[in-house]
């Protein structure tokens, strides 16, 4: 199942996220041995086999669970079909990564929780790989050292472009789609940073046609008490924004992802604290601009090699990874509970008792 020190691996999916992004980390990873490559149009996994040097390459994903010699499945396809294939590799004995949202809802994360506790022998990593950004571990650092004050509440602005049109043979992504793209990312931050669980969320829609709504939610946090969140999230052809905004009652943090920059302030910005914050964005371009045309496309993309380095090191282990199964639910609670919501008009429950219970 290894190659010297190397875990063997198989990747599903040979889209934009596979070809960009781990493809690329994973054949400069001396723990990776890329073996396999599977995709439902055999054109294009044959062309990624051939261009990244795969051996092995297939139209269905079962070929790389039925071969003894691969040990961890990395699953880069549509968000409908992670929950389906992490399940069906974790019952074949395979360590999982698996791209974020980790399950559509909470229907299929029950399905796919019953599985790894099935196969113990088995671990599941959730790539939100924007924990390992510097620029958060050091907001995150001044966050719990307590300089904001009491927690009162996060707000969050996630505009981003359209993803590729295979996103949209599902129903609920046509409709909800947006929900699932960059938000997981922005919603895990918050939760994470606060260590807190959703208890009530609504969702209502910000524009026409399904391509924006705002999410509210009420949290819970043996951290900081009970803050709210409210996530403005939307596909748009007009410039990215993505952005955290953490509030407190002495001062307030201010993260910028797209542009990878952050700043604490106090009241309203002042016309000083206005030039810091543009000397900080222009900062914050000039390294990417140094870092090269592919680090300025991808901005935060550079890390999930350190997330993929975490993932194979802890499957060699035989160890669950650091950012597991666990951390995936938080975002699909959400995300659940935010069409839930959509659908009935009103706010609902995060976490349904039926649903966790089976």
């Amino acid at each position: 199942m290894t190659r010297g020190s190397s875990l063997n691996v198989g990747v599903v999916g040979a889209g934009y996220v596979a070809t960009a992004v781990h493809i690329p980390f994973l054949k400069k990873l001396a723990s990776a041995n890329l073996m396999a490559i599977a995709d439902s149009i055999p054109d294009r996994a044959s062309a990624v086999a051939a261009q990244y040097g795969i051996p092995l390459h297939a139209s269905d994903y079962r070929t790389l669970l039925d071969r003894d010699d691969i040990r961890v499945i990395d699953i880069c396809t549509p968000p409908q079909y992670h929950a389906q294939i992490a399940a069906e590799a974790v019952e074949a004995g395979k360590d999982v990564i698996v791209e974020k949202p980790v399950a559509m809802n909470m229907a299929e994360f029950s399905s796919l929780s019953a599985a790894v506790r099935r196969r113990t022998d088995s671990h599941v990593g959730v790539v939100l790989n924007l924990r390992y950004m510097p620029l958060i571990q050091s907001a995150i650092e001044v966050l719990h050292r307590g300089q904001l004050g009491q927690i009162l509440g996060v707000s969050a602005t996630v505009h981003t472009a359209v993803p590729t049109a295979g996103w949209f043979s599902d129903p609920v992504l046509s409709r909800y789609g947006v929900l699932y793209d960059y938000l997981p990312h922005v919603l895990d931050l918050a939760l994470w940073a606060l260590q807190a669980r959703p208890l009530m969320v609504r969702c209502v829609s910000s524009r026409p046609g399904g391509s924006g709504f705002y999410v509210t939610a009420d949290l819970y946090s043996p951290l900081v008490g009970n803050p709210s969140l409210l996530v403005d999230v939307a596909w748009t052809n007009a410039t990215s924004i993505r952005s955290l905004h953490v509030w407190g009652t002495e001062r307030d943090i201010f993260l910028d992802l797209q542009d990878q920059f952050w700043y604490t302030a106090r009241g309203h910005m002042t016309p000083a604290g206005r030039l810091g914050e543009l000397v900080r964005r222009a900062t914050g371009l000039a390294k990417r601009a140094a870092g090269g045309r592919t680090f300025i496309k991808y901005g935060a993309m550079a890390y999930h090699r350190a997330l993929l380095s975490d993932f194979l090191a802890a499957f060699a282990s035989r160890q669950c990874p650091r950012v597991s199964l666990a951390d995936g639910l938080l975002h699909v609670e959400v995300i659940d509970a935010a069409i839930r919501s959509h659908q009935a008009e009103t706010a609902v429950t995060a976490s349904p008792e039926a649903v966790i219970a089976s």
